[in-house]
């Protein structure tokens, strides 16, 4: 049997006890077990969301709706997002995306539980965001699916497999706003429809950009007879909206 020893390190990497004692975002050592294994200065310093549109959760300085729920509603009930996506959170998702740094999503979604429990949302189970088979086996693991971990202690159940990524598209990171609005159109898919009818669901994922994926499994899961779809996800873009009128 071939040992791979890649896979063994990194494995390794996930459990060593110096993730619990050590601040994952400056490496300096912290007294005791934290639930976010973060110094209070690291911990002060985050981008944290304090005023957001009532829709997409994106942070706004004043009123309700950010420019773009203005023009056009996203097709989800409500999105809540965490933090600004800027740095130091940036980094952290870029570890546990493209890192294989996967030991990071316990203490991230600890912060997205927070964020449930402080929201008040009824929901009925959890949808992590999914990959397609082929991005699943190049990356090895769904990040979406990590968030959800913390989740557990919750008692809502999670239902992996109820959404299907059916076509293998480009990245979202890798195109312009204006392609990312029409890259994930008739992608995805409910498996089991009865599971969903007249059901408050929540979407879990990592980073709302557009809003086009967590948007486009709303749809999905609507149209299968889903009462409300929410989603909250761990960050949300922060980029300039154009001043020109909505057509």
């Amino acid at each position: 049997m071939k040992i791979n020893l890649k896979e063994k390190l990194n494995k390794l990497s996930e459990y060593l006890f110096v993730n619990d004692y050590k601040c994952i975002i400056c490496n300096r050592e912290i007294v005791k077990n934290s639930r976010y294994s973060m110094c209070d200065k690291c911990l002060k310093s985050l981008p944290y969301i304090t005023h957001s549109c009532n829709i997409c959760g994106e942070s706004i300085e004043q009123g309700n709706l950010c420019l773009n729920c203005k023009r056009t509603l996203p097709s989800i009930t409500k999105n809540i997002s965490v933090f600004d996506y800027t740095n130091p959170i940036d980094k952290l998702v870029y570890g546990l995306k493209y890192g294989n740094k996967k030991y990071l999503a316990k203490y991230l979604s600890n912060f997205m539980v927070d964020k449930f429990l402080e929201s008040d949302l009824n929901v009925d189970f959890i949808v992590p965001v999914s990959m397609h088979r082929f991005r699943l086996k190049e990356r090895g693991y769904n990040q979406a699916e990590l968030l959800c971990d913390s989740f557990k202690s919750l008692n809502i159940e999670i239902k992996y497999n109820l959404v299907e990524r059916i076509v293998n598209t480009v990245s979202q990171t890798s195109l312009p706003r204006e392609k990312r609005l029409v890259n994930l159109t008739n992608v995805f898919r409910v498996l089991d429809k009865k599971q969903v009818k007249n059901k408050n669901i929540l979407i879990i994922d990592d980073v709302y950009t557009t809003g086009t994926t967590v948007g486009e499994i709303a749809k999905v899961l609507t149209k299968a007879g889903a009462n409300k779809v929410y989603s909250l996800t761990l960050c949300h873009s922060v980029y300039e909206v154009p001043m020109y009128p909505a057509k």
